[in-house]
């Protein structure tokens, strides 16, 4: 026996199921568009930082070593005296003695290499510090707000991270370590390192007995390109909308009219009406007009086997 169609299944017309399908082929368009994009401007925002971080340690350098020798400069030819002691240029020179008191305080500025440091951006939440073989941090490019970046503290000093220390003392030679001259420069390397649960990118080197490293935030700047991605697919999702919508009306005029009249034209010639069977108005032939041409086709068929079947049974009677 003849199992007889299901009659009780959901209708969903062809339209519906035509921007079904434009709007998931876009979807997974636009995810792919989106992944890619993501990735390419965030690699691409990072790399640009990244060589931006040598530059960094070229500025600091020079601060650094126009501090040292303008203090060298004020000790021998201004102040006169050998035994003047001067802080380091990696930290706001101060002098203790009471003969160096009458200098004047816009010179100390002027010998700080911090002054030209806390000038220093990297990314978005990077930051430039200098620390000795101690870890201890002599050096910050935000220096107002040490406690933001949860540095431990022992004594009077901030401590660098454990992490970027036992790096930096690792790829240090002894050579260096045991190298007196002055200015002398080194380059220790370029790492990745996650400093709580974030990642950075730090580019290290040795200037006399100090690490100069310029860090940089790369999970914000992956953060911001997120932003960025998001925003432009939002507005591209609003226009793959407003193209879907056009694109289904389109479709309507095309397919749709014409599907809904040889929808009508089955119903009748599936009920014997094969008189009131509508043409299609057409430019040009394609499938769907052939398609109704072939029911219209049948239906006259069918009325004209109707005819001969009714003359044959008049004339039996």
């Amino acid at each position: 026996m003849q199992k007889r169609s299901n009659t009780n299944l959901k209708y969903l017309s062809l339209n519906i199921k035509i921007l079904l399908s434009v709007l998931m082929i876009f979807l997974l368009f636009v995810s792919i568009l989106a992944f890619i994009g993501l990735r390419g401007y965030a690699n691409i925002a990072v790399s640009t930082e990244q060589r931006n971080l040598q530059n960094i340690n070229n500025v600091a350098i020079d601060a650094l070593a126009s501090a040292s020798r303008a203090s060298q400069y004020v000790k021998t030819n201004i102040l006169g005296k050998d035994d003047i002691d001067a802080l380091a240029s990696a930290s706001e020179i101060q002098y203790v003695e009471s003969t160096a008191q009458g200098v004047d305080d816009e010179l100390n500025k002027i010998l700080s290499a911090q002054n030209y440091i806390e000038s220093l951006n990297i990314g978005k939440e990077g930051f430039f510090v200098a620390f000795n073989e101690k870890g201890e941090i002599k050096l910050h490019s935000d220096i107002g707000h040490m406690q933001k970046y949860g540095f431990e503290i022992k004594g009077d000093y901030s401590l660098i991270y454990e992490d970027i220390l036992n790096y930096s003392l690792k790829n240090t030679s002894k050579e260096v370590s045991d190298n007196n001259e002055d200015f002398h420069r080194m380059f220790i390397g370029e790492e990745r390192f996650i400093l709580d649960g974030k990642d950075y990118y730090a580019r290290i080197e040795r200037w006399e007995s100090l690490y100069i490293a310029s860090i940089l935030d790369e999970y914000s700047i992956v953060a911001e390109a997120k932003q960025q991605i998001i925003k432009i697919l939002i507005f591209l999702s609003f226009g793959i909308i407003i193209a879907s919508m056009i694109f289904v009306y389109l479709i309507k005029k095309l397919v749709g009219d014409k599907m809904k009249i040889i929808r009508d034209n089955a119903q009748k010639f599936g009920q014997g009406d094969f008189e009131n069977l509508r043409e299609l108005q057409v430019r040009v032939r394609d499938e769907i007009s052939e398609t109704n041409k072939v029911l219209i086709d049948s239906s006259k068929n069918m009325m004209d086997i109707i005819k001969t079947l009714s003359r044959i049974v008049k004339n039996c009677y």
